[in-house]
């Protein structure tokens, strides 16, 4: 519900009408927001939520294919099958790696991996989850180069005590977003979004309706022009 209704509110301050999917495993969340903005007064068919499971690739491929849906934000999550392809490249699970089956099938312990390198999923794909790959290096210049190899670039986290580095660091990083000394990194007044294959423009801020926008120059010429008297 939060992450629909960062989006919901910016499309609505830009002027545009919402379609949103709401996830098949917690459709009621939404339903309640759809009703709550009902209640605040907002006319039937500006927001309009749909639900589905089993047919969600049937449901997102006609609105990627149609002609009338201008923006489609959204994610995937892929910790299990993170997990186990680093598991069959020699990477070693340090805590976690299990289903909590008393919570529900879609649930994982919080999962730290060791001895991970370029060649696992985990370092080239965004994740989504409650997954942390660890990486061996020995300088600044290693780390950095090895992070900006990557396709995408939503977040980064840099924990030091250096002044200079965090400058330093902090400059040369290719992410949308970076997070000294903390794991909180996500507020609506904050600009919120990455950069490359993570996605273009930014949610939250002052900037979150940009996306829902688009820039016209009008160029006038030619014009008879009529000067009064002052």
């Amino acid at each position: 519900m939060d992450m629909a209704a960062r989006k919901v509110a910016a499309a609505r301050a830009a002027g545009c009408t919402v379609v949103v999917k709401s996830d098949g495993l917690t459709p009621f969340s939404m339903n309640a927001l759809g009703k709550v903005a009902e209640r605040a007064g907002l006319p039937k068919g500006v927001l309009n939520i749909v639900t589905a499971l089993e047919s969600t690739p049937q449901l997102g491929l006609a609105m990627c294919q149609s002609d009338m849906v201008k923006k489609l934000p959204g994610s995937v999550a892929k910790v299990e099958e993170h997990v186990n392809d680093a598991v069959a490249k020699n990477a070693k699970i340090l805590f976690g790696g299990n289903r909590l089956h008393h919570i529900g099938k879609n649930f994982l312990e919080l999962t730290v991996l060791g001895d991970v390198n370029s060649s696992m999923k985990v370092v080239s794909e965004e994740t989504f989850g409650p997954l942390a790959a660890s990486i061996r290096f020995k300088t600044e210049d290693e780390v950095v180069e090895a992070v900006n190899k990557s396709k995408v670039g939503i977040a980064s986290y840099l924990m030091t005590s250096d002044l200079a580095r965090t400058h330093r660091v902090s400059e040369r990083l290719e992410f949308g977003m970076v997070a000294v000394n903390t794991s909180i990194i996500s507020d609506a007044p904050a600009p919120f979004r990455g950069v490359k294959h993570s996605g273009m423009g930014r949610e939250g801020s002052k900037y979150g309706i940009d996306n829902y926008t688009t820039i016209k120059m009008v160029v006038t010429g030619g014009m008879n022009t009529v000067y009064a008297n002052l």
